[in-house]
């Protein structure tokens, strides 16, 4: 769902602020348009598009500790795992989320810029990245000291490694650029900003292949699912 929000308002951040884009100075936008349309772009697009980046960031973390506990403990995993208890967590990262995107997206005097983009690369890159580390290096450890089929450890370790070094190389340039652009040690060009957005955006597009159509048990729900809608066609 995360990913899909990001998604959806990286196409409205596009068609309605790229078109209004002062090149000379691309951080300040054309004010053609009414107020209210401005207004609009700025603040509810703008919010929704950060914290769908940030959701997106933390459930990739919240997905690497379940499956963990679903391969680790599978006869407690129920227990852990209860649907109300996931719902909470899951309610309680887009309060997290749209909080975060509010304070960079709206001024407030009580809050300091640089603290609140600190606080977004932790949350959004450091915390990701950690858990997906360590819980995924569980997960495949865990595998190995069962009977697990080797050919499918192996399986597992190159989707692992591809989901980390994914996920590593396509945040840590746009991570690094806003650091150096925030304590103005290199402030990057229109062309190279608007590509690491691009690598940034592509992560969380593939994130849904990764993490849901490489399993056989969504692949073969989805094969049952279309096949039960061209049986009733």
């Amino acid at each position: 769902m995360a990913d899909f929000v990001y998604c959806t308002m990286a196409v409205l951040w596009s068609t309605l602020l790229f078109a209004y884009l002062d090149y000379s100075n691309y951080r300040q936008y054309r004010k053609c348009i009414n107020d209210f349309l401005f207004l609009l772009m700025n603040t509810v697009v703008g919010v929704l598009f950060s914290a769908s980046y940030i959701a997106s960031s933390l459930s990739v973390s919240l997905l690497s500790i379940v499956r963990f506990v679903i391969l680790s403990l599978p006869l407690k995993a129920n227990t852990i795992l209860r649907k109300s208890s996931l719902v909470f967590i899951i309610i309680l990262i887009w309060f997290l989320s749209i909080a975060l995107a509010v304070c960079k997206n709206i001024p407030l005097q009580s809050i300091s810029r640089k603290n609140i983009n600190l606080v977004d690369v932790f949350f959004t890159f450091i915390v990701p990245l950690l858990t997906i580390i360590i819980f995924h290096g569980m997960k495949i450890f865990t595998l190995k000291q069962s009977e697990y089929r080797k050919t499918e450890v192996k399986k597992m370790e190159r989707l692992v490694v591809a989901i980390i070094l994914l996920f590593f190389v396509c945040n840590l340039p746009w991570q690094v650029l806003r650091l150096l652009a925030q304590y103005k040690v290199f402030v990057p060009g229109y062309l190279l900003q608007t590509t690491m957005g691009y690598l940034l955006q592509f992560n969380n597009c593939v994130n849904p292949v990764f993490y849901a159509f490489l399993s056989p048990r969504i692949r073969h729900s989805i094969c049952i699912l279309f096949c039960r809608f061209r049986a009733n066609q």
